[in-house]
């Protein structure tokens, strides 16, 4: 006679992700509770200042008759239909690691645990995982609107029934169409397929947005025909679009009227959410043990492995010492093997052509200022690309030890000395983050119009500027790596990140300080064609010894101590 196994729920397959959750904040170490703490305290800020934002536009749109209302009832259906779309290829790509690629899966897949329930449980926290996000930006929007239209209070539990219903048919149709992608590529294949396919949508929708200058709708001559232009726009009107339903159930509730028509859309929209789910319950019983041993089959290097690619990254780091030419030949491998990480290339591209056209379409005319004033926006521009500079260096060099994994022990024991690890890291991502801080400075200098002397000064400042933010990341990774984590976009959110942040920005600032009586006094003296003073050589004379002792500082004393920090870790 045989004993029937007894079944987990869902709330034991669960409760891992809770006790983890619960414990970063119970028994995480002190950095992770701050990071926590930190990040938190910056999410609700942006939460604020996204409801505040959303609050000024609803209200003037809210005030232009007889189009306003309309316009706005149009917009929630065109952001329903947004975030949809988002949401299904978030979800695709969450299931993807979720049911297919995490490294519990082995535990979970050889335990007594039911297909159906396992599955299940694994497309809700990837829905989870992809929903927290447009949740975040969504609710500030839907309360803004609430409070524009002065809706009554049981709107606001109502938009968060009606959001969490709509996180439903997503969640499902991402898991379903992941099987059936895993069913027919490999899972690693169709993972770097998303993964591209993922950045850039996120980088021409990120265009689109950017280029459509939506500052000039705050443009009073142009605002009402703005209006009356997207007031006659039409789009999909059929209930049984998720969309569709869910901006009517919204709207509903908006202007306090909940009839018959808004529950049965809303019900409507519960309905095919848990059809979704079941349907997608029944292709697991079916397909998910085939797709997941599908799934466990490698991924082949040809690029990196080919013979001209050896050649060009050997090219490229030709003039560096034998050992170190290895150590940077070998990081270049592992960099573009790794779709996550040189598609990131795609998404910095966006970043530096957004910056840069945000000073060709700066209104400086409108402002009245004169060629003395215009020059000195120069150190504002300064002082921003340092900051884009710095979060590129969060993402891309900060990391830079850590990415050495586990493995890191093999350089332990190798006869190789960590001070050319580290240096051989430094020079080779010094001349990335160096010619993206010309590019910043030079071309949005161009664009504004500046003296060649600023030019010349801000393109000094920026080399410097550069070689010491580069410096700084590289050595704080080394103090603080992360040799455990996989990911290397988490390795860039860690207490690392806020440590280096920090002191990057502190930097910055003051080398913008330093220079700037200097960089004045130089422009007045050349725009004057007269020489300086001896007050204002005492002056800059002062704040270059200053700055030329900071930036050693700066770049030397990371390094050593993050040399001296590996050397005394234990493998």
């Amino acid at each position: 006679m045989t004993t029937k196994i007894p079944q987990p729920g869902y709330e034991l397959l669960f409760r891992p992700r809770l006790v983890s959750i619960r414990n970063a904040f119970q028994r995480g170490a002190k950095w992770d509770r701050l990071k926590i703490y930190f990040f938190g305290g910056l999410t609700l800020l942006f939460w604020i200042g996204l409801l505040i934002a959303g609050i000024l536009l609803l209200g003037r749109l809210a005030a232009e008759q007889p189009f306003g209302p309309l316009l706005i009832h149009k917009l929630l259906g065109f952001l329903f239909m947004l975030f949809f779309a988002v949401l299904t290829f978030s979800n695709i790509v969450a299931s993807l690691s979720n049911l297919y690629l995490a490294d519990d899966l082995y535990l979970y897949v050889s335990a007594p645990i039911r297909v159906d329930r396992l599955f299940l449980s694994r497309s809700l926290a990837a829905g989870a995982q992809s929903g927290w996000m447009v949740m975040l930006f969504a609710l500030p929007i839907w309360m803004a609107a609430g409070i524009v239209f002065d809706s009554p209070l049981w709107y606001y539990p109502w938009m968060i029934l009606v959001m969490a219903v709509f996180l439903l048919l997503p969640a499902a149709l991402g898991s379903l169409v992941t099987t059936l992608l895993v069913r027919a590529f490999p899972a690693r294949k169709a993972q770097d397929v998303l993964v591209i396919l993922s950045i850039g949508l996120v980088v021409v929708f990120y265009f689109l947005v950017r280029f459509l200058q939506p500052e000039q709708l705050f443009n009073p001559d142009l605002f009402h025909g703005f209006t009356e232009y997207f007031a006659t726009l039409r789009a999909p009107n059929s209930p049984l679009i998720p969309s569709v339903w869910a901006a009517e159930a919204l709207w509903g509730g908006l202007n306090g009227k909940l009839d018959a028509n808004v529950w049965l859309l809303t019900a409507y929209g519960l309905f095919s959410g848990l059809a979704g789910l079941a349907v997608t319950a029944w292709a697991a019983e079916r397909w998910y043990p085939d797709a997941f041993s599908k799934a466990q089959e490698g991924r082949q290097a040809r690029f990196t492995k080919a013979v001209g690619a050896n050649r060009f990254f050997e090219a490229l780091v030709f003039t560096a010492r034998p050992l170190r030419r290895m150590i940077m030949v070998k990081d270049l491998k592992t960099f573009f093997r790794e779709t996550t990480q040189w598609t990131q290339l795609l998404l910095l591209l966006a970043l530096v052509v957004v910056y840069l056209f945000n000073f060709k379409v700066l209104p400086l005319d409108r402002f009245g200022l004169n060629f003395y004033q215009r020059s000195l926006i120069v150190f504002v521009n300064l002082v921003l690309a340092g900051f884009v500079l710095s979060a590129v260096s969060v993402r891309f060099v900060l990391p830079a030890i850590s990415t050495e994994g586990r493995a890191f022990w093999i350089l332990r024991a190798a006869p190789i000395r960590l001070r050319d690890v580290v240096l051989a890291k430094f020079a080779l991502l010094t001349l990335p983050i160096l010619a993206i801080g010309q590019a910043l400075v030079v071309i949005s200098n161009y664009y504004l119009g500046t003296h060649w002397f600023l030019m010349v000064y801000s393109a000094g400042l920026m080399a410097c500027l550069s070689l010491a933010i580069t410096a700084l990341a590289i050595g704080v990774g080394a103090v603080m790596p992360s040799f455990n984590e996989r990911n290397v976009a988490k390795m860039a959110t860690g207490a690392s990140s806020i440590v280096y942040m920090v002191a990057a920005m502190f930097y910055i600032i003051l080398v913008v300080a330093l220079s700037f009586v200097p960089g004045k006094d130089g422009l007045l003296a050349v725009l004057s064609h007269q020489s300086l003073t001896g007050r204002q050589w005492l002056t800059a004379g002062v704040a270059g010894a200053i700055f030329l002792a900071s930036l050693i500082a700066v770049i030397v004393l990371p390094l050593r101590l993050g040399i001296r920090a590996l050397e005394k870790r234990e493998i």
